[in-house]
């Protein structure tokens, strides 16, 4: 009978893959020549011991082995001399000689595997038709595992036929059965990472830097084929070189994660910390509740160009300690996100060289936050806008510059991060000033120029001998007081008035305002103190000419002007011309007159009037009281209605409509009536500031401005 042929199932190569590494001890075995001798069998194993950490790649093997096997040497094995790390490959030659030593070649060699899949390949150059099998065996970057092929290979002696004729049971022939090993193992890189800083801003700007280097038994592995990936909203710029993979990090999102490094989109390794980024911004408006200025963080590093929120930063006008005027609150906007990264989130308002801000949860009123303020993350929420005043200002206090800061605090790694955003802020104190150039102020009783004259203007005493700042922020804007009591459209400057400070050559007469214009907030040039004599025959103040309230600056087009208002303001107060009291004119009036009981604006228009050099004749008038008959024409000043009457010429003084734009050292004529014999008309002359400066019941009072209602429509008269 013949022998049995043994098969090697699943249990031998479940051994032939753990003894990977020991050669086989197995002997070859003739067959017995009796009658029924046994079929011995030869494995031929080629195991290829892979683990695959990415993408096949083309590699170049390091290593190769060569076995051959034939009836007189029918075993044989080879083993990588070190583990394969992804992208290295090994290679194995496998002859099967099909004769030798009186044994043929039984069939074709047969091939199988013993691992869990298919790690090996063989190449373009094998040839099977001539049993020579070349494989490689490539770490294509996939989890460590094992593969194994298997050949397997019987040689069967050539037996001469029996001699004679006679019968009997020929021999059965021997058989050998050999076999070949190839071991190759996979192993993975060790990696080394690391992150700076681990938290960064959510902009899609900032940046985030890594590097990630791998060895194996302290060798350098290469990662010109390895990727580094993070979370899906994160943009990862990476640059390798050699066995370092250096990049970059940016995310738009708040987020957290771990970098992964791929080898043809496998996983290989994950950095042991996380990253994140946390959306955090404060923001100041130029001033007041404008637009925000720009970041100053640039893509990459670096600071913008001003203006940003760091230069100049925002501002905020302050007030001197007494100002009339109304605080102006600047806008600060904080931003933080309820998706920020890390556990334990906190937010934290914290100023710096501050000592006078004030920040309110309103742009008016509101509930003052005292810094430095704490915020839970949920308190937080997605942000918060504010808004910063100052507090006065001494006379002798500097304006401040400081900074406002916004921290996020969070635990990541089990260690406390934080981020950090700030603005800067100006606090600035406003007491709009204008002088004459070459003096050291204004008059306390108004500044009063001469077109052609130079102004200085500053947005306070301090700045006039301090460098300009704060161009691109600052207009200085103007509008003229008009006959009718209304003002001029606001106006600015022109490209010479912008900033802290400016000088300004006065071009046309009038009676003007001031401001100053920052983003789209005013700051307007006011009283410091109430004028005097403002209040009316009925004991009423001018409510407009009380501190507090908007000044002007006055321009006259003749020095003439000047010279009449001073005149009328040296007598401000008096009771001369109260009209219970008598007075004697003089200038030519009949001296016989002396006008107790009477209203006397007009008289202390026309007495003034020549007393400044600028002459005003006498008229005629006919006293029917005195002489009845005869009639006594006694020479008189101009009456009230007169003066207001466009067709009764005054030498020296010329008619101006209620249209024109008055000038101070103007005459301002309003008429009550249309009654010339009751008199019901009353004028002044118009002060630096539109005041008229008139003879009322019991004083020479400024009561009476030209915007008041009550006293429109208003006729002039200009000298000539």
């Amino acid at each position: 009978m013949s022998r049995h042929r043994s098969s090697k199932g699943p249990r031998e190569s479940t051994r032939a893959v753990r003894a990977l590494g020991t050669p086989s001890t197995h002997t070859p075995k003739r067959a017995s020549l009796s009658p029924s001798p046994m079929l011995h069998h030869t494995a031929i194993f080629l195991i290829l011991m892979l683990v695959i950490l990415q993408t096949p790649i083309s590699a170049n093997p390091f290593a190769s082995g060569e076995i051959t096997i034939n009836p007189d040497n029918p075993t044989g094995s080879w083993q990588s001399p070190r583990a394969l790390y992804p992208g290295e490959s090994v290679r194995i030659t496998i002859n099967v000689d099909s004769s030798g030593n009186n044994y043929e070649l039984e069939g074709s060699p047969s091939l199988s595997t013993l691992g869990p899949g298919s790690l090996w390949s063989p190449t373009s150059n094998n040839s099977p038709s001539e049993y020579t099998y070349v494989y490689e065996a490539v770490n294509a970057g996939t989890a460590p595992t094992s593969d194994a092929i298997q050949v397997d290979a019987t040689w069967t002696e050539q037996l001469d036929p029996p001699s004679g004729g006679g019968g009997g049971t020929p021999p059965e022939p021997d058989s050998i059965d050999g076999y070949a090993v190839g071991v190759a193992y996979t192993n993975k890189p060790v990696f080394s990472w690391n992150s700076n800083p681990k938290l960064q801003f959510a902009d899609g700007q900032t940046i985030i830097d890594f590097s990630v280097t791998a060895s194996a038994n302290g060798a350098a592995i290469d990662l010109a084929d390895y990727t580094v990936k993070g979370e899906n909203s994160w943009t990862v710029d990476s640059n390798p070189n050699g066995n370092n993979i250096a990049g970059t990090v940016k995310s738009g999102n708040p987020s957290e994660g771990e970098l992964k490094i791929t080898f043809d989109g496998k996983f290989q390794d994950t950095s042991p910390d996380k990253i994140g980024f946390a959306e955090l911004d404060l923001a100041i408006a130029k001033f007041g509740s404008g637009d925000d200025l720009k970041e100053d963080r640039q893509p990459g590093g670096g600071t913008a160009s001003p203006p940003h929120e760091m230069d100049p930063g925002g501002l905020v006008i302050a007030s001197f300690e007494g100002s009339e005027s109304t605080p102006i609150r600047t806008k600060l906007t904080l931003t933080g996100s309820s998706q920020n990264p890390g556990s334990n989130g906190k937010y934290f308002l914290s100023q710096q060289s501050l000592t006078k801000a004030k920040i309110y949860d309103a742009p008016v009123d509101g509930q003052e936050i005292t810094l430095p303020k704490e915020w839970s993350s949920s308190a937080f929420g997605n942000g918060q806008t504010l808004y910063i005043e100052s507090e006065e200002f001494a006379a002798t206090d500097d304006p401040e510059e400081g900074t406002l800061k916004l921290k996020y605090q969070c635990e990541l790694n089990g260690n406390t991060e934080s981020l950090e955003d700030e603005v800067k802020l100006n606090l600035l104190p406003v007491d709009l000033r204008v002088r004459k150039q070459g003096t050291a102020e204004a008059p306390a009783t108004g500044l009063l120029v001469t077109k052609g004259d130079v102004l200085e203007l500053a947005i306070g005493k301090d700045y006039f001998n301090q460098d300009k700042q704060f161009e691109e922020l600052i207009t200085w804007e103007f509008r003229r007081l008009k006959g009718d009591g209304s003002y001029t459209t606001w106006a600015p400057f022109g490209a010479h008035g912008k900033g802290t400070k400016f000088e300004h050559t006065t071009s046309e007469g009038g009676i003007y305002q001031l401001r100053i214009e920052a983003d789209g907030s005013h700051v307007e040039f006011l009283r410091d103190k109430d004028a005097p004599n403002i209040a009316g025959s009925n004991g009423i103040e001018n409510p407009k000419l009380k501190a507090g309230e908007p000044d002007f600056v006055g321009v006259v087009s003749k020095g003439s002007q000047i010279s009449v208002r001073d005149f009328a303001l040296a007598h401000l107060g008096s009771t001369a011309w109260a009209k219970s009291a008598p007075i004697t004119v003089g200038s030519g009036v009949d001296p016989a007159l002396r006008f107790a009981g009477s209203w006397k604006c007009n008289l202390f228009v026309f007495m003034v009037s020549n007393a400044s050099g600028i002459a005003v004749p006498t008229k005629i008038w006919q006293d029917k009281v005195f002489g009845i008959p005869p009639i006594v024409n006694r020479p008189v000043p101009p009456g009230a209605n007169d003066w207001y009457n466009p067709g009764f010429a005054i030498p020296n003084w010329t008619w101006q409509a209620a249209s024109t734009s008055p000038e101070p050292g103007w005459v301002a004529i309003h008429q009550h009536t249309s009654d010339a014999v009751s008199g019901g008309a009353h004028l002044g002359f118009l002060d630096y500031d539109g005041t008229w400066i008139n003879a009322g019941l019991n004083n020479v009072n400024k009561s009476i401005h030209v915007s008041d209602a009550s006293y429109q429509p208003t006729n002039y008269r200009k000298p000539k």
